[in-house]
């Protein structure tokens, strides 16, 4: 057996620039089906000091070829409760994306 491990500290999100730090808050959710735990969405929520708040989901499908891909995103951002940005992507028609390639040597 392997030596046993704390849980990792949460610590907020911390993005340095030239300007001083900005700390956000970082919450979500994974939603899995229930017989193989694949995500069918995930959602992330954070937010500032500044009462400027993010808010995305993308919802997740099996493909016509057995991959699991993204086919809805919607995205908000929020300053206090006013939407100040909504953006809503649908991805669709997906390729199966195939290649082969032969490599030779020759010897003398």
């Amino acid at each position: 057996m392997g030596a046993e491990r704390s849980p990792p500290q949460v610590k907020p999100l911390q993005i340095e620039h030239a300007e001083p730090c900005t700390q956000f808050s970082l919450s979500g959710e994974v939603w899995v089906r229930e017989n193989d735990f694949l995500p069918v969405r995930v959602t992330l929520v954070s937010g500032s000091q500044d009462l400027v708040r993010q808010e995305a989901s993308v919802e997740y499908a099996m493909s016509s070829f057995g991959a699991l891909l993204p086919f809805f995103t919607e995205h908000h951002e929020l300053r206090g409760t006013t939407v100040v940005a909504e953006n809503k992507f649908s991805y669709t028609d997906f390729h199966k994306f195939a290649a082969s390639s032969d490599i030779k040597f020759e010897t003398q």
